[in-house]
């Protein structure tokens, strides 16, 4: 396993958390290659932000966001690299702007890049305690 491999990789996956915490979409699209598999599990009937992208279309994956929650905190805490692959450990407290309730989620994500580019990102979430937040009081 290359050492300039997996350099690349994690330059990657701290880029696109760069620009996703600066809202950064242009820089977001220069970062998610056109072939991409973005996956967040759950039912999209309570999240809106749940299904499978490829490629750009994980644009509405951040448009659902930007508009149904509001970050407290968002902290990708540690990010374990091996080749192209990495895992990244997430926690985050968000507030449903629907409900004004909050969920707290500690969160994984497999990431996947070749290229300098994100061509992988499958997360998983602690989705019952996202979708009670988005349930009506």
């Amino acid at each position: 396993m290359s050492k300039e491999l997996s350099e690349e990789t994690r330059s990657t996956v701290n880029r696109l958390f760069e620009c996703y915490l600066k809202k950064d979409l242009d820089g977001l699209l220069e970062v998610v290659d056109v072939t991409c598999d973005w996956r967040f599990p759950g039912s999209s009937r309570v999240l809106p932000w749940a299904g499978n992208y490829r490629g750009h279309e994980f644009t509405r994956f951040a448009e659902y966001i930007e508009t149904s929650i509001e970050y407290l905190t968002y902290e990708p805490h540690t990010i374990h690299v091996a080749g192209s692959l990495a895992t990244i450990l997430s926690h985050e407290e968000c507030r449903v702007k629907s409900t004004g309730r909050v969920f707290k989620n500690d969160l994984i994500a497999l990431a996947r890049v070749e290229n300098q580019k994100l061509t992988q990102f499958w997360e998983y979430s602690d989705t019952a305690a996202m979708e009670a937040a988005f349930e009506a009081l």
